[in-house]
């Protein structure tokens, strides 16, 4: 297996295991995108009002969605990084300048967001749904069904704005690891370069960026693909 390869495997099967773990606060946050309010307007509030009206199952909505979203988006986007970025360095001539790292992160969560849009909006409308799951909660008939949906964008509904959002999650988030771990923490602070410490850290400092960075276009992304009539204009 070349590095390419195993760089994408690793990158799916990482991301596929968090994209479950975490699929408990994603449906959280997605209530609060789409419909805010008395009863999911808080973090606290709509994760009580989720579970006391639709059990704890509730919070697993979407997760077989999400789980292959992650598998599929993030395994490329993190797979891809490296070689966009020395194949710019080729250009460049320097693979460790931060706009290097930045600009090859955003490059390459933008493409892979628009490759794999569709299980993005499977999983979004899936856990928008306070009742009973659309299209009887099979992927397969959620992606033909809403590929068949009149006046909207189908499969590539909300594509504008999910390719914002991961281009800048994902120049945020790898690119700003790349520059915290090395260029900060190993070359200006002293850290171990692989050492546990260091790489805690710039994952926290990095995170922290990513999440403020990617909120604003998440908003709209939530919004765009539950708009059934005018997600096209997103």
């Amino acid at each position: 297996m070349n590095d390419l390869a195993k760089q994408l495997f690793c990158g799916g099967v990482g991301c596929g295991v968090a994209g479950f773990v975490t699929n408990p606060m994603d449906v959280v946050k997605t209530r609060n995108q789409q419909q805010g309010g008395e009863q999911y307007g808080s973090f606290r509030r709509a994760l009580r009002s989720i579970v006391a009206d639709e059990g704890a199952s509730g919070l697993l909505k979407g997760a077989r969605a999400s789980v292959l979203r992650e598998a599929t988006y993030s395994s490329f986007r993190m797979g891809l990084y490296e070689p966009i970025k020395l194949s710019v360095a080729r250009v460049t001539g320097d693979a460790n300048h931060p706009l290097v790292k930045w600009g090859s992160a955003y490059v390459s969560g933008g493409l892979s967001s628009a490759i794999f849009n569709p299980f993005d909006l499977v999983k979004v409308r899936f856990q928008s749904a306070a009742g009973a799951l659309p299209h009887n909660g099979s992927i397969v008939r959620a992606l033909f069904d809403i590929g068949r949906e009149p006046g909207g964008a189908g499969l590539y509904a909300g594509v504008g704005a999910t390719v914002v959002r991961a281009a800048l999650l994902t120049g945020a988030q790898l690119g700003s690891y790349d520059v915290f771990k090395n260029n900060l923490l190993v070359q200006r602070c002293g850290f171990e370069r692989d050492a546990h410490a260091t790489h805690f850290a710039a994952s926290l400092l990095a995170s922290l960026i990513a999440t403020t960075a990617a909120n604003p276009p998440d908003v709209v992304k939530t919004r765009a693909m539950n708009d059934r009539a005018g997600a096209s204009s997103y």
